[in-house]
């Protein structure tokens, strides 16, 4: 069988009959109607002069959404979206977007190649939807820019903005400012009460320094919890200094994160420029270390940059990297200072104090590397290291003494605290009724019910437990509620003002009062004078430590101090 067109014409009074074997075109068709039909790809084609569809594969009517009967009916003007074209290369290749039957709007590219249908030209078209593509390139520019959990700009857009800024400046001379600021707690949160409430902490205290700027301010975060804040055309400092008040007094009133109680506040540094700077980068560096600085001196603080800050940073650094060097047995020791029963002058126990002697230094006081090690994390290592040690001395003194050994809140968060207390004792001999834990509010934190618990362990194991540097504030309070304390510990600027101050001896008088009420033992630190001891001791407080007795000793000379307390007991009896 062949396949024949019979074509019928008449030219100069003959009949011409023309015969033409149509198999190959007939074989392209269909070849052409399989591959467009069948075709995987969205395909259609299209009248070039009205725009109306002529015809459409199965794979278009998946992506738009009509029955073919609908699709047909339409033009290309009812699916396209006015005013959306994107790039047009050659006429052959545009990126646009098409409205879908349920009124979705796709990204698609479109090629395009001309037709024969009927005889009349058309227009073949061939889509590719790149509406999930656009999506993603869109998400990876924002991430780019923003900071992905909180909205914020990042650290690049930040900086546009001050270069923005530095471009004003030269215009018409418009200084502008840069505030720093850094989450005080945030990493106890953090570990206590896990990264989720961290994360809800970071999005509530974006919120609030959303609410605190101006429209004209960018507020960033630069990372972890470190934000910054742009203030550009600065009339006068004070209105920086007024907007780093703000924000320090709104975030500290953060009480609560997932329905956990926190304590959180907020240091801040700040420069501008011209003032304190004159590039973007020295800029940072300024409110860097005004940041710093607020943080050494006092959390909860603000900070101008002042000249002077640059050089005692670069010293904190090279302490730093003596410290995290330095060898802990042979460049730390102990000291012990005596702690005195205030209504028989009887001695009661030492309190144990790291101390450091750096080869290079000398003796390093405590204020200056305890925080440092606090920082980097070295204060785990020398904590291990002081409880195993004053636990050895201590069981070589009478029975009856009691050792007090300070635990910081890296030992809570960093190894098995219960482990190593558990060590020492037996390592050393000493009755777990000898040794007493001293904690501060900071290892309560969050209300942490894991620490909580690691003290209810502790106790356990007979060891007593001390909360140092009391105060009356709520939260406190509310921890005598959770835990059962042995010991209150009363903060030595409350001891310092006690004869100066009528509120500071009211506070005295009701931590005593309050710790009797709850069958809790008070220890006044910080005991100078003799006006302070009369004080303390009307006021019935349980015991005392301080300079008026003795400073903090070697440990070759605890046994003296030991044998002239114990021998005026023995004369006494």
């Amino acid at each position: 069988r062949i396949g024949l067109k019979v074509g019928v014409d008449i030219a100069g009074g003959v009949l011409v009959v023309t015969l033409t074997d149509i198999r190959d075109l007939k074989g392209r068709e269909t070849l052409f109607r399989s591959l467009f039909d069948d075709n995987p790809v969205p395909m259609f084609v299209r009248s070039q002069s009205t725009g109306n569809f002529l015809n459409v594969n199965e794979a278009a009517l998946r992506l738009y959404g009509y029955s073919r009967s609908d699709f047909l009916d339409r033009s290309l003007a009812e699916i396209r979206v006015d005013g959306t074209t994107i790039r047009e290369s050659d006429g052959r290749e545009m990126v646009l977007r098409h409205r879908t039957a349920d009124g979705r709007e796709l990204d698609v590219i479109e090629y395009t190649s001309e037709t024969l249908v009927d005889h009349q030209v058309a227009i073949l078209s061939t889509i590719v939807d790149i509406t999930e593509r656009k999506r993603a390139e869109a998400h990876i520019t924002y991430l780019a820019h923003h900071d992905p959990l909180t909205g914020l700009a990042n650290r690049t857009v930040f900086t546009c903005e001050l270069e923005r800024a530095v471009v004003s400046l030269k215009q018409d001379g418009r200084r502008f400012g840069v505030v720093l600021i850094d989450l005080d707690n945030f990493k106890t949160v953090n570990d206590t009460l896990g990264h989720a409430a961290g994360d809800a902490l970071l999005i509530e205290v974006t919120a609030r320094l959303k609410e605190l700027v101006r429209k004209t301010d960018v507020v960033a975060r630069l990372g972890g919890d470190e934000f910054a804040i742009l203030v550009p055309a600065v009339e006068c400092r004070s209105d920086v200094e007024e907007l780093g008040q703000r924000v320090i007094r709104d975030l500290t009133a953060i009480r609560k994160v997932d329905g956990a109680e926190i304590v959180i506040g907020a240091s801040i540094g700040a420069a501008m420029i011209p003032d304190d700077a004159a590039d973007i980068d020295s800029l940072l560096k300024c409110a860097d270390l005004a940041l710093y600085r607020a943080k050494q001196s006092d959390k909860g603080t603000f900070r101008w940059f002042e000249a002077g800050m640059d050089m005692r940073q670069r010293e904190r650094r090279a302490l730093e990297i003596e410290l995290r060097g330095a060898e802990i047995d042979r460049e730390f020791e102990l000291h012990y200072q005596p702690i005195i029963r205030t209504q028989t002058g009887k001695l009661r126990g030492f309190e144990a104090l790291l101390r450091w002697h750096n080869p290079r230094r000398g003796m390093v006081s405590p204020a200056d590397f305890i925080p440092i090690a606090e920082e980097t994390g070295k204060l785990d290592e020398l904590g291990r290291w002081a409880l195993a040690v004053a636990c050895r001395e201590a069981a070589t003194w009478p029975r009856e003494l009691v050792l007090s050994v300070n635990v910081s809140p890296v030992q809570f968060r960093k190894g098995d605290l219960v482990g190593t207390v558990g060590l020492a004792l037996a390592g050393s001999g000493l009755e777990p009724h000898q040794l007493e834990i001293e904690i501060t509010e900071s290892v309560l934190l969050s209300a942490s019910s894991t620490n909580l618990a690691i003290l209810k362990q502790l106790r356990s194991l007979g060891v007593r437990i001390a909360l140092d540097d009391f105060r009356t504030g709520y939260s406190s309070l509310s921890y005598l509620r959770q835990f059962p304390f042995n010991r209150l510990k009363i903060d030595r600027s409350f001891v310092r003002e006690i004869g100066r101050c009528p509120e500071s001896l009211a506070i005295v008088r009701a931590v005593i009062g309050l710790g009797a009420s709850l069958g809790i033992d008070t220890t006044a630190e910080g005991v100078e004078t003799v006006a302070q001891l009369e004080a303390l001791r009307a006021e019935k407080c349980g015991e005392l430590q301080g300079f008026l007795f003795s400073p903090p000793v070697a440990s070759e000379s605890v046994a003296a101090i030991i044998g002239t307390y114990f021998e005026e007991a023995s004369r006494l009896a």
